[in-house]
C-alpha cells in the first residue's frame, strides 16, 4: 500500500483507489484523485457492430487486467483539443461476444469518425458508473438499452452541468 497524500482529514492510498475502481465507485475514485479517472490507448479496429446497429463506437486498447469495474459509464473522451460527451462500456461485450475485454466509447453527440481516425490515442474519463454490463438475449434488446443508457447520460449532464467535470 502506498500512501499517496493527505486530502482534508483523510489518507489516501492507492489500495482504496483500486478498490473504489474495482467497485465502479467513480465519483469516490475521482474525489481522491482530485482529478477525473483517465485512460489513454490506441485506437483499435472493431467488427463494426456498434456501427451496424446505429450506435456507433470508438474500440480502444487498454491493458485487460485494468483494475476497473466491467459496464456502462458516463463520461467524455477528449481528441486533440475537443472534448466529447459520451456513454462508455468497458468489458466483454457479452451479447455480441463475450471474448476480449474492450473499451468502447459512443459519443453521444458529434461524432467524426475521420477526427478520431486521425489522433490515434484519444484520452477517456469516467464520471459515473450507470450500470453492470448484461448478456441481452438479442441485439434489440441491446440496442434498446443503449438509447436508455444515452438518456441516462444527457440526464446526468443536464442535471449535473459543469459540475459533471469539476472535481
Amino acid at each position: 500500500m502506498v500512501n499517496l497524500e493527505l486530502k482534508g482529514n483523510q489518507k489516501i492510498s492507492s489500495s482504496d483507489i483500486r478498490e473504489f475502481l474495482k467497485k465502479g465507485k467513480i465519483e469516490d475514485v475521482n474525489h481522491l484523485l482530485g482529478r477525473i479517472y483517465c485512460l489513454t490507448g490506441n485506437i483499435i479496429r472493431g467488427n463494426k457492430i456498434g456501427s451496424k446497429i446505429g450506435f456507433p463506437t470508438i474500440n480502444i486498447k487498454v491493458d485487460e487486467n485494468l483494475c476497473l469495474k466491467t459496464g456502462v459509464y458516463v463520461g467524455y473522451i477528449e481528441v486533440g483539443n475537443e472534448e466529447y460527451r459520451a456513454v462508455i462500456n468497458w468489458g466483454r461485450r457479452p451479447t455480441v461476444d463475450g471474448k476480449n475485454k474492450v473499451l468502447e466509447v459512443h459519443i453521444i453527440e458529434g461524432f467524426n469518425e475521420k477526427a478520431f481516425l486521425e489522433n490515434k490515442k484519444p484520452k477517456v474519463y469516467f464520471l459515473h458508473y450507470v450500470r453492470n454490463e448484461i448478456k441481452f438475449e438479442n441485439i434489440h434488446q441491446l440496442k434498446e438499452q443503449i438509447k436508455k443508457d444515452i438518456l441516462y447520460s444527457l440526464k446526468y449532464f443536464e442535471q449535473e452541468g459543469s459540475n459533471a467535470v469539476n472535481i
